[in-house]
């Protein structure tokens, strides 16, 4: 069962569409099925001429509106739960029910709560009712629909149970925001490819896959070209417990930067997160055993970090990747995001494309995921030591890596797990699929030596038609 959410302010419009024959004649039989009252078949309205009239209807429904010294910006309150195709068809009774109890859920109309909002529930379709409520209580108190869509969801899965229904995943409460209308319009009108969100999402998780501590990440920050606002206790001012990023030439009217702070960027780029983060690659690096010297690996080259990676691609392969891969997924976008900026620069190409559709994974990445296993954290490992010591690799190197990757990729796609199978499969063959493009991975030298990480020249930042770019002088 699933369910959408609406406001607005017209309740004798909405109970016009409701009850009416609809749009294109598709309503079937409309007719309420409950109410804030218990009786639905009295408020029932009457039809002539197969129209409602709703008038009634609507002036007791807005009543309690009528009774707030100020009304709400939207005063009508709309879901509508539909159940899967293929589901049984539910009586009137069942649908009250299940009216009824999302609208406890919710908040609006609790049992045994008498002075809660009004409202009523139609039914004119086999597989779904509307629910129309007023956003005021009968006790003169504005309603709150505080999580509603999250409450709703709830809901919709408990119902499920209740009347042995199709299972639906749960609502992910910690997907990254994705950009607005305004944003990707803006984007548009300075000639960019991406919002600026997009781009900050993207280099604040470069920053954080080659920095160590709340002290490195600042200065990986500094180092990407971003404007940084760190934010300090006021308990101890040496502690670091926030951070806001900016793009430089990004502007609010004022002329003010336009600042994301990191948990808006995307849930895993929260500082306290990004901590936990930073004491596995800690943890990890002792670990990961260099490929033909065999003692721990603190430098990298293109050969070290190709065997690196077969080594623990081979592990993962002889092994059983456990139910929650949400980890191995996350350490293997890591590493390719790491890959991708040291091959091609700050400028891109079909590189980061790969990383960016792999690394849309962590934002469906919510909190519980389990512990790093000692594979998982060897890729993570990885991922740091190439961005902070990988020189850039020559043609046939870089061919060799991507298909060291392509293979890692391969275990997770053929994985017993099923966070895969339900959540990044299709992401994962995708990947893939830009993977084996012809030259997906060769760029020009000069591009591939703007983010060489030994070099010592300091960052600039060039204008042109796509805005800022930030990179090293070649």
């Amino acid at each position: 069962m699933i369910a959408k959410v609406s406001r607005g302010n017209d309740t004798a419009g909405l109970l016009r569409y409701l009850l009416g024959p609809g749009r294109a004649n598709e309503h079937t039989d409309p007719h309420l099925v409950a109410s804030w009252d218990g009786d639905p078949a009295a408020l029932g309205p009457a039809v002539v001429n197969g129209r409602p009239q709703v008038r009634s209807l609507a002036a007791l429904l807005d009543q309690p509106l009528d009774a707030l010294p100020r009304r709400p910006s939207s005063t009508v309150w709309h879901c509508s739960p539909r159940n899967a195709p293929g589901d049984r068809r539910l009586s009137d009774v069942e649908w009250a029910e299940a009216a009824r109890h999302a609208l406890d859920r919710v908040g609006l109309a609790p049992y045994g709560d008498p002075e809660s909002c009004r409202w009523v529930a139609a039914r004119h379709g086999e597989d779904h009712i509307h629910l129309l409520v007023t956003l005021a209580r009968q006790d003169g108190r504005p309603a709150r629909t505080s999580n509603d869509y999250r409450l709703v969801g709830q809901a919709c899965q408990e119902l499920e149970r209740r009347f042995d229904l199709t299972p639906t995943r749960a609502r992910d409460s910690t997907a990254a925001r994705r950009p607005t209308r305004a944003e990707t319009e803006k984007a548009q009108r300075v000639g960019r490819s991406e919002t600026t969100r997009e781009t900050l999402r993207r280099e604040v998780r470069l920053a954080s896959i080659g920095a160590t501590s709340p002290e490195t990440f600042l200065d990986e920050l500094h180092r990407n070209g971003l404007l940084v606002k760190p934010r300090y206790s006021t308990q101890d001012p040496t502690q670091l417990t926030g951070y806001a990023v900016a793009w430089p030439g990004d502007h609010a009217p004022g002329h003010q930067p336009v600042w994301f702070s990191g948990s808006t960027l995307a849930p895993d780029l929260s500082l306290p997160r990004l901590q936990r983060q930073w004491v596995e690659v800690h943890q990890a690096s002792p670990g990961l055993r260099h490929p033909r010297q065999g003692g721990p690996m603190t430098q990298v080259s293109w050969p070290d970090a190709i065997g690196a990676l077969t080594a623990v691609t081979t592990t993962l392969g002889a092994s059983t990747v456990g139910d929650d891969a949400r980890r191995l997924v996350q350490a293997t976008a890591f590493l390719l995001t790491a890959i991708a900026r040291t091959v091609e620069g700050s400028r891109g190409g079909q590189l980061r494309r790969a990383s960016t559709r792999l690394s849309s994974t962590l934002d469906r990445t919510p909190r519980g995921a389990p512990p790093w296993t000692a594979a998982e954290r060897r890729l993570l490992a990885l991922a740091h030591l190439v961005r902070v010591n990988g020189p850039r690799p020559a043609a046939s190197e870089a061919a060799q890596l991507v298909s060291a990757f392509r293979d890692l990729l391969r275990v997770l796609a053929v994985a017993d797990s099923s966070w895969v199978n339900s959540s990044s499969r299709v992401v994962i063959a995708a990947t893939l699929a830009d993977l084996d493009r012809p030259n997906s991975v060769l760029t020009s030298t000069a591009d591939a030596a703007r983010c060489r990480r030994h070099s010592s020249n300091p960052h600039i930042i060039e204008s042109g038609a796509q805005g800022p770019k930030v990179g090293r002088t070649p």
